[in-house]
């Protein structure tokens, strides 16, 4: 296959000659919904390595019925000509005839909602044939249907189909940690959860579905069970996402310790007024689904609004953007946030929306990634807001308003980086030290630890700090920013040489590791 180098500032992405000419003229269509639910019948799927998950046309049903109807309103019909939107830029060709243009929802006996890839597909009095086709595996029921939450998924699974149409399969994550709208993972995992978020926070303000409308607004009578982790993070991945609350410290439980306090950092609501460091903001999926909300309903850039008669179209408007810069990068470079590349494509393909964009980055992030002195003052600013006292908040307030201004303008003219103090990452890998794979799961994984944005808890449970080296270590990242390398982190903490030989141990485990793969 033929490639061209697209060159970017941080690094260059190769991306196809095919994708690339399809990204520029995309048709807008809009795929059929093709219902699918578990072949019933009794012929078994045919003894090959693609899977074994056979699959036919559901039955029509009340359910079915109330599903087609849902997915035909605006926002749902939009949905779908998002998927056929991406299909068209990334020039995809489905490997089954019968599938081509087709929205795929496998109505799933299990739990959960998942993006997937692949199944034998058995039409009526057919052989089965594999089809190696993206499609979403969710269980629904009448009550999701009704409140909204079949929509909120939908949209958020079908994110995911978007991105593996634009960018192929993620990669093996860094991170171990549970993934969630809390917690800090790795730029990869934030990213593509982010962009599913994203797609949560979207359903609730242009479907208009009543349910999801009520739920949004808090208008629901209060339950025991919205104190279930579950509930917790739905919530939060509208109301966080919408006011930025991902971009602040989780606050720590002075009652736990060890497995614990790493637990409660990744999975609490719990939000202070300190500011998370660059790379943390950056692997937050909260956050990246902030910085997605923002580009398609913040004024000066797509300003989405279902008030508007026009929103529909302007949605598919902002998504063609957004969707021919995604086609542009690759999961390759797993040591710069996917985000700022998407940003340096941006600059390339639509300057003046870049712009925009980029100011927009840099008040969802305090400016972390670029000017940690800005941040500084952006901090102070916070806390003096905070507690009300105007005689500082006014000054800081009028201070960075300018100074982000300026920033901006730097980076749209490239005399800065849009990176240029985020540093890179320096991962370890604990075998020793074993984490859930969920809070309530018995699985569990080797501790994963990036050095460069730990918290306190995570540093600890790591066995290699004591109290005093896990507060230097964290005094000396926030004063003189993020270690370049673990030969850094030895000269600036004053490491003994056996401290420093087991965190090269640690790092080449990590180095060497499968890592993990996510749904």
């Amino acid at each position: 296959m033929k490639i061209i180098l697209l060159p970017l500032l941080l690094g260059l992405t190769l991306v196809p000659a095919d994708k690339l000419q399809a990204a520029q003229s995309p048709e807008h269509v809009t795929p059929t919904l093709l219902i699918l639910e578990k072949y019933r019948g009794d012929k078994p799927p045919p003894e090959q390595q693609q899977g074994s998950l056979m699959l036919q046309l559901a039955d029509v049903s009340p359910l079915t019925q109330a599903i087609e109807a849902q997915l035909n309103s605006p926002f749902g019909r939009l949905i779908r000509q998002l998927d056929g939107l991406a299909a068209q830029i990334a020039g995809n060709q489905e490997s089954c005839a019968a599938l081509q243009g087709k929205t795929l929802l496998y109505l799933s006996d299990e739990d959960g909602g998942y993006a997937r890839q692949g199944f034998w597909y058995r039409p009526a009095n057919d052989e089965a044939v594999f089809c190696d086709a993206l499609f979403v595996d969710m269980t629904v029921s009448e009550q999701d249907l009704q409140n909204g939450s079949f929509l909120e998924v939908f949209a958020h699974e079908m994110g995911h189909v978007y991105l593996r149409r634009l960018m192929g399969p993620q990669p093996a994550a860094p991170s171990s940690r549970f993934h969630n709208v809390f917690a800090v993972t790795d730029y990869q995992t934030a990213f593509d959860e982010g962009f599913g978020i994203y797609f949560q926070a979207l359903a609730a303000v242009l479907s208009r579905h009543p349910g999801l409308q009520a739920r949004s607004e808090g208008r629901l009578a209060a339950s025991g069970a919205d104190h279930w982790f579950s509930r917790l993070d739905g919530q939060y991945r509208l109301d966080g996402v919408m006011h930025n609350l991902f971009a602040f410290k989780t606050l720590p439980n002075p009652d736990f310790s060890g497995l614990a306090a790493y637990q409660q950092e990744g999975i609490s609501p719990a939000v202070g007024y300190q500011l998370k460091n660059a790379q943390a903001m950056l692997s937050s999926e909260g956050l990246l689904a902030t910085l997605f909300y923002r580009l398609s309903t913040a004024p000066g850039l797509s300003a989405l609004n279902p008030d508007d008669a026009d929103w529909q179209e302007n949605a598919v408007k902002h998504h063609t953007r957004l969707f021919r810069a995604l086609a542009g990068l690759s999961w390759s470079n797993q040591t710069n946030p996917p985000y700022t590349a998407l940003l340096q494509v941006l600059q390339s393909s639509d300057p003046d929306f870049a712009a925009a964009a980029i100011g927009s980055f840099l008040q969802t992030t305090y400016a972390s990634p670029v000017d940690p002195a800005l941040t500084s003052d952006l901090q102070m600013m916070i806390q003096a807001g905070s507690l009300g006292q105007m005689q500082e908040f006014l000054p800081l307030y009028r201070r960075t308003t300018e100074a982000l201004q300026v920033l901006t303008d730097q980076i749209v003219k490239g005399e800065k980086s849009l990176t240029g103090a985020l540093g890179r990452p320096i991962w370890l890998l604990q075998p020793d030290i074993l984490i859930p794979q969920a809070p309530w799961s018995n699985a569990q994984v080797p501790l994963a630890v990036n050095l460069n944005m730990a918290g306190a808890a995570e540093l600890a449970l790591l066995n290699l700090f004591d109290n005093r080296l896990v507060t230097n270590l964290l005094e000396e990242r926030t004063k003189q920013g993020p270690f370049a390398d673990l030969a850094e982190v030895q000269k600036r903490l004053s490491l003994p040489p056996s401290l420093l030989a087991e965190l090269e141990r640690l790092q080449q485990l990590h180095r060497q590791s499968g890592r993990r793969h996510r749904e």
